[in-house]
Order: C-alpha cells, then structure tokens, then sequence
C-alpha cells in the first residue's frame, strides 16, 4: 500500500476546519452524540478518518431534524421555483455541515414550513464532492438549484419534498420576547415529531393543509443532553 492510498485521519482540533465551527462547538456536539464515532484512538486523542466523516453525512440522518431562518425574498424563491434550502457549508450559524431529514423554513420570523428532505449536495464552487444521490435526474436538480448561486463558493443545497408536511407559528423559546430565529437549530427527529422529549412538534405522516399549533423551539441542552 502506497502512502497517498492511507486513509486520512484527524483529530478533534482538525475538526474546526472540516466542519467550519468552533472549538466549542465540536466539543458540545461530539459529547451530544451529533458528530459520528472516531475510528481509533493514538496517544494525541480521538481519531477520525474523511470516509468516516463523509459517510455520516452523505445520507440524510433520520433522527435529526432542524428549523432555519430563510430571506423572506432569496430563500422563499429557492423554495417557490427549486424547492430547495441552501446554506453555506461551514458555518456553526447554518446547518450545511451535517444532514438533517427535516427541516422548518421559518419566514418573517414566527412561521415555520416543514419538510422532508429528498437529497443532500455539498459543493466547492460548482463542483458536487459529497451528494446523497446516485439518481442523474435528482442530482441535475441539485445541480440546477447550486447554479443560483454561483457567487457563494462552499454550499450545501438540500432538496425538499415540494409539498410541506404542515405549517405553523414557532417561538424561539418560553422566555423569548420576539419569534425571530437567528440561526439554525438542530432538533431531536422521532418518525413524525421534532423537537425534544417532552417538546415535540406532531408533524402529520403526509402533507396536510390542516394549521400545525404553536411550538416552542426547545433549546439544545433539552434536544440533546450531555452524554
């Protein structure tokens, strides 16, 4: 085996740079179960290869969900005409470094569109390195909603079910003064709810045109708590 075909392998301060978050940020996540296992252990700490990296976001993960701010104008387009949500990929203000399986596109700040999410691209420039689909026709979707934004180098587009499995008012928390929502969240995912135990959202099993009730966005600590 020649040296260039090793698998590569980080450690958890290279993460930063993988994910494009925070020292802090990796360490929380990692110890809530959000980032995938390391592949080994060497006397610097916990290693993790690129293929394991990769892999574990390549698919949609089933029991992560997430709510997103969207532009009132340049998100509610890629929604109206590609059904799409795109972000940058690393940023911890956006939710492009990992794949949830729902997501809620909140709009003028208090209401929520919820929906499953078909595919998953990442891209460097217009160049896909990760896609979730192996389909040339979805994949050419991907494709064709990235090109609306070749000015944004690192991207990840997601591709919605066109039909939303509901709608409804959100609150960032209990105590929150405003509805507005500043990043994205990551949400628990359990079949039809997100949210968290004992603050789930019931999402319907098909898309419904029946009004969601009023949720309250549980905050992280209660969607995931510290392992």
């Amino acid at each position: 085996m020649t040296t260039s075909s090793l698998p590569r392998y980080l450690l958890r301060s290279d993460l930063r740079d993988f994910y494009g978050l925070s020292r802090g940020a990796i360490d929380s996540y990692q110890r809530r179960g959000l980032l995938p296992r390391p592949d080994a252990v060497c006397s610097t700490g916990l290693l993790w290869s690129h293929q394991t990296l990769r892999d574990a976001r390549r698919s949609m993960i089933p029991t992560l969900a997430a709510a997103v701010p969207i532009d009132d104008e340049l998100g509610a387009d890629d929604l109206d005409y590609a059904n799409v949500y795109m972000c940058p990929t690393q940023s911890g203000h956006f939710i492009g470094w990992t794949t949830p399986s729902i997501i809620g596109l909140v709009e003028s700040g208090n209401v929520a569109q919820w929906h499953s999410v078909l595919a998953c691209a990442r891209y460097d420039g217009s160049a896909a390195y990760e896609t979730s689909t192996t389909d040339p026709v979805i994949q050419d979707k991907l494709d064709r909603a990235r090109e609306r934004r070749l000015e944004e180098q690192h991207l990840t587009v997601f591709l919605l079910n066109n039909q939303p499995l509901g709608i409804g008012p959100i609150k960032v928390s209990v105590n929150s003064k405003t509805a507005g929502l500043q990043r994205g969240r990551l949400l628990l995912r359990d079949n039809n709810r997100v949210g968290a135990p004992g603050a789930w959202l019931q999402l319907p099993p098909a898309p419904s045109s029946q009004p969601l009730p009023a949720f309250t966005l549980p905050l992280l600590d209660a969607t995931f708590p510290m392992t």
